[in-house]
């Protein structure tokens, strides 16, 4: 058994324009099956994200709100707008946090100036989402493949 079947009972101009029909449906496919694959892979990102117990008000978004997905001609990325924060929660940060220039550390809405603070472990959430993600690529690549044998097939 073959990847494509094809037969025809007509001449081979109509063959040869369920070809064509079928290499014309590939790039939109494809695209189609990077785009599925890319909201996929975003939502599971997401949903795998810590949520943060933030009680200073920060010009900053949540990590789990700041990916973005951008489609290009035949790719799909996914950043963050937060890459610090990103990088603090999946490397972790020295523990403790020392300051550098001055003799505390102090924010606006500290009580105090501390002479330190307890740094944050690493949470590495990223990897296992990408574990996952060729799987996902590939089922929605190989549907699109099925759909395109189809339209081949007649």
């Amino acid at each position: 058994m073959g990847f494509i079947t094809i037969t025809t009972n007509g001449s081979a101009e109509r063959l040869i324009g369920r070809i064509e029909l079928g290499i014309a449906a590939t790039p939109t496919g494809v695209m189609a099956a990077l785009s599925k694959s890319g909201t996929e892979i975003k939502t599971r990102l997401i949903d795998a994200t810590p949520v943060g117990h933030e009680t200073v008000e920060t010009e900053a978004q949540p990590l789990r709100d700041s990916y973005v997905l951008t489609e290009g001609d035949m790719s799909v990325e996914i950043s963050t707008t937060e890459p610090d924060k990103l990088r603090y929660v999946t490397q972790g940060t020295p523990t403790p946090i020392l300051p550098v220039t001055k003799k505390a550390l102090w924010w606006a809405e500290a009580t105090h100036p501390m002479w330190s603070v307890r740094g944050q472990a690493a949470n590495d959430f990223v990897t296992p989402v990408l574990d996952e993600a060729i799987n996902i690529v590939v089922e929605q690549v190989q549907l699109a493949g099925q759909e395109i044998v189809a339209v081949i097939e007649g």
